[in-house]
């Protein structure tokens, strides 16, 4: 608080020092009087850390009311629970590419930071590095469509790999399209010997077969019972 910077207004004199009137000069004194006490008031309780320098008017406080279109010029920190996030505006539309979020741009094991690590990025980044992550725990929740991927590597430890298809209108569980004309639909990599995957041996009769479809046409694929 400075209560120093006023100073007092002059009084109502004559050109030749003596008041005119006595009532004149008596009432021009007295608004001149109160004029000053106001603004003593005021000089008490405004510092010059409370004006607003480019106005020279008070700047209003930021406290927990709601503050509209405000422009934060200085270096001072808010506070995230200044800002009214639950009384935002829904997006309605889809998210794209172009739409943008704010983050927190914090080093690996280290919880400090500063006001440059506070960033923007745009949904673009966001799917680029969702699409880089690998799936790695046990369970995932039901994946419905992956898109098209150039290469797949499905390794199942401790129990099988399974296709399903839970559909009952006729399709079948895989299509192999092979697209390279004079390439095998399929490359069996095993071990090879007699009573391993890949039979070197005797086998038995035809014990079964496996009904399959090629280019939309119904098929049998013989099974032979083991020797």
């Amino acid at each position: 608080m400075s209560g120093s910077r006023f100073r007092s207004l002059p009084r109502f004199t004559a050109l030749d020092g003596q008041p005119t009137t006595d009532a004149l000069g008596e009432h021009i004194n007295l608004l001149t009087s109160v004029i000053e006490q106001n603004i003593l008031e005021i000089d008490r309780a405004v510092s010059t850390e409370d004006l607003d320098l480019d106005t020279g008017f008070e700047a209003p406080a930021l406290g927990t009311a709601t503050v509209a279109n405000a422009q934060v010029s200085s270096s001072a920190d808010i506070a995230i629970t200044k800002l009214d996030l639950a009384g935002a505006t829904t997006q309605g539309d889809a998210l794209d590419n172009n739409d943008v979020f704010f983050m927190l741009d914090l080093n690996l094991g280290t919880e400090t930071y500063a006001n440059s690590d506070n960033k923007k990025v745009r949904a673009s980044r966001i799917k680029t590095y969702v699409s880089d992550l690998t799936l790695t725990t046990a369970a995932q929740t039901a994946i419905t469509s992956v898109g098209t991927l150039t290469g797949l590597t499905v390794n199942a430890s401790g129990t099988a790999a399974k296709l399903q298809y839970s559909g009952s209108s006729g399709n079948p569980c895989l299509t192999l399209d092979q697209d390279d004309a004079d390439a095998p639909f399929i490359d069996f990599d095993g071990t090879a010997g007699s009573g391993s995957s890949i039979e070197t041996g005797s086998v038995g009769s035809i014990s079964r077969y496996i009904k399959v479809k090629q280019g939309g046409t119904t098929y049998y694929m013989p099974l032979y019972a083991a020797s």
